[in-house]
C-alpha cells in the first residue's frame, strides 16, 4: 500500500449472514473489524511489514481462522483477481512516507569525515580539483532500495553501501533507528565535466516500495 494505511474487502458465507469478522496483525491479539452489507476497510497503524490472519464466525456461531489446520474449518482468501491464497494469510507492506536521510558528511580519503564544510578550508580548497567522498546515512521502515548522487544537472550514480572491517554494513542510531550508510566517491573527471561556479550536490533516496526523497 503506497500513500494509504486502508486494507479493503468483502465477507461472505454461503450459509447466510456473517456474525463476526477479526484479524491479527503479525500474531497480536484478534481485533474485530466492522463489516457493512458484507463489506469492511481497515486502517493499519504504521508503515511497515504486516502478515495478516482472518477469523470469522458465522450465523450458527461456528468460527471460522486463516491458520486452522483443518481446511473446511479455514475462511478462504481471495485477492481481487479471484485467486485464492496458498496459505490463507494477507501479506501487506504499507509506506506512506518518504525515507529519511541524515545530514551528508563529506571526505577527501573516504576515512576522515566532516559534516561542516563552511569551516573546513582545507576541503573546500582540495575537493575543487580533487575527487572526494560523500557519505550518507538513510533509514525507512521497509527498507532502502537504493540511493544515488549528481551534481549540478548531471546524471545521478548509484551509491554503494558503506561496510565496516567485519563487512557488515556500517549503521548508527537515530531517534531509535538504525540508519544505514552509504558511500560515493565524486570523480576528477566528473568535477572537471562540471560547469564552473557554485553546482549543487544532489543526493536522492529511494525505499522498497519506490518512493523517494532528494
Amino acid at each position: 500500500l503506497i500513500g494509504s494505511k486502508t486494507i479493503y474487502g468483502s465477507v461472505t458465507d454461503d450459509d447466510g449472514t456473517i456474525q463476526k469478522l477479526e484479524y491479527s496483525k503479525n500474531g497480536t491479539d484478534w481485533e474485530e473489524i466492522t463489516v457493512n452489507n458484507g463489506s469492511f476497510t481497515q486502517n493499519l497503524d504504521a508503515d511497515g511489514t504486516y502478515t495478516l490472519l482472518f477469523r470469522v464466525k458465522d450465523k450458527n456461531n461456528t468460527v471460522f481462522t486463516a491458520n486452522d489446520a483443518t481446511e473446511l474449518s479455514r475462511p478462504v482468501l481471495k485477492g481481487s483477481d479471484g485467486d485464492s491464497a496458498s496459505d490463507n494469510k494477507l501479506y501487506v507492506t504499507v509506506d506512506t512516507t518518504n525515507p529519511n536521510a541524515d545530514v551528508p558528511e563529506f571526505s577527501l580519503d573516504g576515512t576522515t569525515w566532516t559534516s561542516d564544510l563552511l569551516n573546513n578550508n582545507t576541503f573546500a580548497q582540495k575537493a575543487d580539483t580533487n575527487s572526494f567522498y560523500v557519505r550518507q546515512y538513510v533509514y525507512d521502515e521497509n527498507g532502502i532500495d537504493k540511493v544515488e548522487v549528481s551534481i549540478g544537472s548531471g546524471a545521478f550514480y548509484l551509491a554503494e553501501k558503506l561496510l565496516d572491517p567485519s563487512g557488515n554494513q556500517m549503521k548508527k542510531t537515530i531517534g531509535g533507528k538504525d540508519y544505514i550508510a552509504y558511500k560515493y566517491q565524486v570523480t576528477t573527471a566528473q568535477i572537471a565535466a562540471t560547469a564552473s561556479g557554485s553546482q549543487t550536490l544532489n543526493i536522492r533516496v529511494t525505499d522498497k516500495a519506490g518512493m523517494s526523497k532528494e
